[in-house]
């Protein structure tokens, strides 16, 4: 994956479709931060079942980026990458603490 530097943590959600559209293949997200973004209260893109999902990515990446500004925010932003296999696993380390969480699975 290219590197990106983004101000805020939701804004690399745009890359993450690109980078799986590249790929075909689910991404590993390795985390190192204090806080945890998992929150579940996340406005969904349409359902992924029944679709042809490399083409319907190819097709809404123009509008993603407006979506990521719009309708998600910093807790909430891994949901609609695990709801669509994006993300396959999260490796979420605190460095403050003495565990690795995980989510997903490769």
């Amino acid at each position: 994956m290219e590197t990106v530097i983004v101000d805020c943590h939701k804004e690399v959600l745009p890359y993450w479709f690109k980078e799986y559209l590249r790929l075909e293949l689910p991404l590993v997200e390795v985390r190192i931060d204090q806080h945890h973004d998992m929150n579940h209260e996340c406005p969904a893109l349409p359902a992924r079942e029944g679709r042809q999902i490399l083409k319907y990515f190819s097709e809404i990446m123009p509008y993603i980026l407006e979506y990521t500004k719009r309708e998600i925010n910093e807790a909430n932003f891994t949901c609609p990458a695990f709801h669509y296999g994006i993300i396959g696993a999260v490796y979420h380390f605190n460095p403050r603490g003495e565990e690795i969480e995980a989510y997903g699975r490769v």
